[in-house]
């Protein structure tokens, strides 16, 4: 593990490491299930989706009726979204990170239907400065591409910037972007499997997050 490192800009999955939204997206894909006749839903099958853009998600599931099924979930996500609370200290980071003037983007898997009502449903987003879904890129997360574009746009270097999310496909795409990584662990996504990648740091809950920009 390295040791305390002072960052520029500090770049953040949504779901799973901003919004606890699993309980959500549980009802969420549970009831999208049950109106289109897709089957059985489990616990084990989200978990081994996470991360997991609904474009690929659903190319698995149904690939003929993929943009159908967005905006359902979208239209299911903003009904259950009383299920998806921040994480406790992620509004106080965001808000110290944002007044000490540092860089702040949302880099998510979701698609820019689910985004958009993110963007509307928390105060939390008036802090961010840049904001890329899985629709703004040709190739999402685990691929460097939305984090790439997110550097370009603050013209930052990927040496003074920290990436956190909760999946390894966020650690992945943090490493093969060259930023530095975090996981974020509070989210309780196979923290196995994401230990496992090495990622640079091991945050146990957001406020761990401010010492590396705020002294």
């Amino acid at each position: 593990m390295m040791t305390k490192q002072i960052f520029e800009g500090l770049f953040l999955d949504l779901d799973g490491t901003i919004i606890d939204s699993s309980p959500m997206i549980y009802e969420v894909v549970k009831e999208l299930f049950q109106i289109n006749n897709l089957g059985e839903v489990s616990e084990t099958m989200l978990e081994e989706h996470a991360g997991l853009p609904p474009r690929e998600f659903f190319e698995v599931i149904a690939p003929d009726q993929i943009d159908f099924l967005i905006k359902q979930t979208a239209a299911l996500e903003d009904k259950h979204r009383a299920l998806a609370p921040l994480f406790p200290g992620v509004a106080t980071l965001l808000t110290e990170i944002s007044n000490s003037g540092f860089p702040l983007a949302v880099i998510t898997s979701q698609a820019d239907l689910e985004m958009a009502l993110v963007k509307t449903s928390y105060e939390f987003s008036s802090l961010i400065d840049f904001w890329i879904c899985s629709d703004d890129v040709t190739n999402p997360k685990p691929d460097p591409e939305s984090i790439l574009i997110a550097l370009d746009f603050f013209g930052i270097p990927g040496s003074k910037t920290l990436f956190v999310g909760d999946s390894v496909y966020d650690i992945n795409a943090g490493k093969n972007a060259g930023v530095k990584t975090g996981a974020a662990l509070w989210g309780g996504h196979n923290s196995k499997d994401i230990i496992a990648l090495k990622p640079d740091f091991l945050f146990s809950e957001p406020s761990e997050i401010k010492k590396h920009f705020i002294s």
